[in-house]
């Protein structure tokens, strides 16, 4: 049996219908590599633009190259290149303003305690104590207790930061027996980087504001009979929240240690400027920076926790 004309016309009709499918699939199929011709000859462009822009194309290192790529930028965090495989994600301080910072701002925070916060923890070590209303993290006895804050290996050549705390009972400055920075050689909190350890700066808590022996603040008064230690310099706050004779076994809530205010003798309150401290480093560094809480007697008889705990470095 021969097919009749309808069925060729049918057969006709389904072949022609496939080929015009088939001819509408390969235009998309060539549509297809258009599109990704001209993307990729756009991307080839761009890359070719970047690497005219070396700015640009290199990953920021710190809080400066933010600013300079993008002089509109505020503070926030960001994301900055420790390594050539490695990313970490930090603020970015472009306002602050600490000291020895001539044109303000840029500044990376590497440590932000703040005990006023609802929630906030003290450090591994460091003892949570509240007095009057005030939550401070506080020391151990006759010895030092240390945190670090990371630099995530980005370089930097300038420290600036404050630390709030208070006295509790008789604390001794640096009238102590210990010399080294290694050693109990204030009673107070220490920063400094790498190992050997390179001094920072010196937060000391002097036993009053009359005291003008070694175990008072230098700066109470010219009768000063205390000795500071090489290392430490200048590059040190001094104060005390005991405004009174005696020895009161108490925490002096009502003035805090190293704000700049409230200071009997008003050159512990003029003295390098607190409650902001700048310190110029002698060489570049990626070190990580400690934190030493030190004392050299029981914490029934001295400390000195700190409510406050801010650093930047650049």
């Amino acid at each position: 049996m021969y097919p009749t004309d309808d069925d060729i016309k049918e057969y006709l009709n389904k072949r022609l219908e496939s080929l015009e499918e088939t001819i509408v699939q390969q235009q998309c199929v060539n549509d297809i590599k258009s599109y990704l011709n001209v993307s990729l000859e756009s991307l080839e462009d761009t890359i070719i633009r970047q690497q005219t822009n070396k700015d640009f194309v290199d990953p920021a290192h710190n809080c400066s190259h933010i600013r300079h790529c993008d002089p509109g930028a505020t503070s926030g965090y960001y994301w900055l290149q420790s390594s050539p495989d490695y990313a970490v994600r930090v603020f970015c301080d472009m306002e602050r303003v600490c000291g020895c910072d001539e044109g303000g701002g840029e500044w990376m925070r590497v440590a932000d305690i703040n005990m006023t916060r609802p929630n906030e923890n003290c450090p591994a070590g460091f003892r949570k104590v509240t007095a009057s209303g005030k939550t401070m993290c506080g020391g151990q006895s006759s010895r030092c207790i240390s945190t670090t804050f990371g630099s995530h290996g980005l370089q930097y050549s300038r420290v600036c930061g404050k630390i709030i705390g208070y006295q509790f009972a008789t604390t001794d400055a640096f009238g102590i027996t210990g010399r080294s920075i290694d050693t109990i050689f204030v009673d107070g909190i220490v920063l400094s980087h790498g190992s050997p350890r390179n001094h920072i700066w010196t937060f000391a808590a002097g036993h009053g504001q009359y005291k003008t022996n070694r175990n008072g603040c230098p700066c109470n008064g010219a009768s000063y009979s205390g000795t500071i230690p090489p290392y430490v310099g200048n590059d040190y706050f001094c104060d005390s929240g005991h405004h009174d004779t005696g020895n009161p076994q108490t925490y002096f809530t009502s003035d805090p240690l190293w704000d700049g205010a409230g200071c009997v003798s008003g050159s512990c309150c003029t003295f390098n400027s607190p409650p902001w401290f700048c310190k110029n480093l002698s060489t570049p560094t990626t070190d990580d920076i400690e934190l030493r809480l030190c004392l050299n007697s029981d914490v029934t008889n001295e400390d000195t926790p700190f409510e406050i705990v801010e650093l930047y470095v650049q």
